[in-house]
């Protein structure tokens, strides 16, 4: 019984480093570039100034990211300064139950004086190996835009309510996956458990072993012993 809680502890312990994981893992695996803002089409910017936030993820193994670069509608390339690295990041990949390991770049800046209409951003990584990646996006910016509005609501005592909702214009900064979050309150149910077995497990083969009868050829010897 002993060996099946330490079983069984290991097990748990595995499924809460796996559930850390879960809850911090990202996407797009690397390499890649992740252009969190500005956002894409259909999506819309109603103002002049953009946030510009960029990650571009590579492998532990691969060489840094030594420069981020962006072209505003075929315009100059200009290069995004106070690049941020973050080690050992975890990523989810196409199979199930495995995540990849990377370190990820990121840059913040903003485009201003954007026109109204459709853009195009070109985004450009440049690692100490010489490899290079880019990205497009396309956005849209219309300074009349209005947010749709939920219809009102008729609530049973005659009163009338019109909700709004707010359109996010302008992607907040980049998160990690949420919708496993709560996988990360288990890991310390899981360890009280698991110790409260093998607490349990012990007690029961203490028990087991003192009341368990002494055999025969064992109390011959001890009384060989004693007349001796």
């Amino acid at each position: 019984m002993t060996i099946l809680a330490i079983l069984t502890l290991t097990i748990l312990l595995g499924m809460s480093f796996q559930s850390s994981h879960l809850a911090s893992a990202n996407y797009a695996p690397p390499p890649s570039i992740e252009i969190f803002s500005p956002i894409p089409v259909p999506g819309v910017h109603s103002t002049a100034s953009i946030p510009l936030q960029i990650r571009v993820n590579v492998l532990t193994n691969e060489a840094d990211i030594t420069s981020i670069r962006y072209s505003l509608d075929g315009g100059i390339n200009i290069t995004l300064a106070n690049l941020t690295k973050e080690n050992g990041l975890y990523y989810w990949t196409t199979t199930k139950g495995v995540f990849m390991q990377g370190n990820a770049f990121s840059a913040k800046a903003s485009l201003e004086n954007v026109s109204e209409g459709t853009h195009t951003l070109t985004v450009y990584s440049y690692a100490a190996n010489g490899v290079e990646m880019a990205k497009k996006r396309e956005f849209t910016v219309d300074y009349n835009y209005i947010p749709p509005q939920l219809p009102p609501f008729n609530f049973p005592n005659g009163t009338l309510t019109t909700p709004t909702i707010t359109v996010q214009t302008q992607t907040p900064n980049p998160t990690t996956n949420t919708a496993s979050l709560h996988l990360a309150e288990k890991p310390l149910l899981y360890i009280t458990i698991a110790c409260v077995s093998v607490l349990l497990s012990l007690f029961v083969a203490v028990l087991y072993f003192k009341k368990k009868p002494r055999s025969t050829i064992g109390q011959e010897v001890e009384k060989s012993y004693f007349k001796a």
